[in-house]
């Protein structure tokens, strides 16, 4: 794809509404600053995602050069008819700044901004860009309610351009024949290598033991932590992380646990720990920065049902230099092989001996992590992703 001389794009409007902050929604805050290194960026929130970025100050200072445009609130707690009195409201708020402000392109990322910006599409005229980050296959699989795969369906219909994060989010489009003829790309992931980065090398230690743990927030080198991060959500299959860290500990009692991320199981997830006895073994918690906790980290866990392929977590946790245990499902083996970690079979006994295999041969484990550093730099690197979206956007523009 190659774009026409002369095109460009000046001024880009990204939508997005989100319940929780996590990886794939701090993937569009991070989409925002390196897009606005190369154009003007508005980012359309709602006020509690507006919040947390004014809120943590790396958020403030990575999106300084991005013009922050809150809606209005989304996602408080209200009956039904006060929730869709809300939405209209949020419409109007969005109407009324694209109007005012004439990007040349709109692009929205995910369901509920789709949920948002239904009607709009027939008020407004704006190139509009869609992103799909799995929507289409919890549609494919009947996950969604009819309301929702109908909202999704809209989407689709409507956009002049369509982002698959993968090939199998854009094979479900077009089995599902919800293309419509729409320009669709498929664009790999990114993560940002200078924010997600290992240790320095000055705190590393050459022999082939572990060095001693100095406990959460030490600048030592690498810990034998055991690291799992992102939305508490039937997806990400935090359960599963849950019950192979009964069996870690078993195995290797020295090995520290960790679980990051908030959502709809978080009861579910509490509830697993207590009964595992895990209470003063897993380190339960939510953070708005993870980067400094996967620094520290030396094995991460990616337990996806369906796709570890583009998980945000997964390539924030490569780019830090964690040896990967993956489960064996989707395209997976696109990223993961045995040069830096395992794919295992999606059971606790199979995560934990992956688990375990790493973190009793550090060796190994060190290579694994180094080399999964490597892969990031070499194919999922923040500027060739912008390069390609630009490029999208130009060709939607003109």
């Amino acid at each position: 794809m190659s774009v026409q001389a002369g095109a460009s794009v000046e001024h880009v409007a990204l939508l997005f509404l989100a319940p929780y902050l996590s990886g794939a929604e701090h993937q569009t805050l991070a989409l925002a600053q390196h897009l606005s290194r190369r154009c003007r960026v508005s980012l359309l929130v709602a006020d509690e995602t507006a919040a947390v970025i004014r809120r943590e100050r790396w958020l403030r200072r990575s999106l300084a050069a991005v013009s922050l445009v809150p809606l209005g609130p989304a996602f408080a707690p209200l009956p039904l008819h006060r929730r869709l009195l809300a939405f209209t409201r949020l419409q109007s708020r969005t109407l009324r700044y694209l109007q005012d402000t004439q990007p040349q392109v709109v692009h929205l990322l995910l369901l509920p901004t789709f949920w948002l910006y239904a009607p709009l599409f027939y008020n407004l005229r704006f190139p509009t860009v869609v992103t799909m980050a799995g929507e289409l296959r919890y549609a494919r699989l009947r996950f969604y309610s009819r309301v929702r795969r109908a909202i999704l369906r809209h989407a689709t219909w409507h956009a002049d351009a369509i982002i698959a994060c993968s090939n199998d989010e854009r094979l479900a489009l077009r089995r599902m024949g919800w293309d419509r003829g729409a320009y669709v790309v498929t664009l790999d992931n990114f993560t940002d290598p200078e924010r997600f980065r290992p240790l320095p090398a000055a705190g590393r230690v050459a022999s082939g033991r572990w060095p001693a743990s100095k406990g959460p927030g030490s600048d030592a080198s690498k810990e034998p932590l055991v690291t799992w991060a992102g939305r508490l959500h039937y997806e990400k299959n935090p359960e599963l992380f849950v019950a192979a860290a009964a069996l870690i500990h078993q195995y290797c009692p020295g090995a520290r646990l960790a679980l990051y991320g908030q959502g709809e199981l978080e009861h579910q997830v509490q509830s697993l720990v207590a009964h595992h006895r895990l209470d003063s073994v897993l380190h339960l918690a939510h953070t708005a920065d993870i980067s400094g906790e996967l620094a520290r980290s030396s094995v991460f866990v990616s337990c996806q049902r369906f796709e570890n392929l583009g998980s945000s977590s997964l390539l924030e946790a490569m780019a830090c230099e964690n040896a990967i245990v993956a489960t064996d499902v989707g395209h997976t083996r696109e990223i993961v092989d045995e040069t830096i970690g395992a794919r295992v079979p999606p059971t606790p006994r199979d995560v934990a001996r992956g688990v375990v295999g790493l973190l009793t041969n550090s060796p190994r484990c060190r290579e694994a992590g180094r080399r999964a550093r490597e892969r990031v730099l070499a194919r999922y690197s923040p500027e060739k992703y912008v390069q390609h979206l630009l490029e999208v956007y130009a060709t939607v523009a003109g």
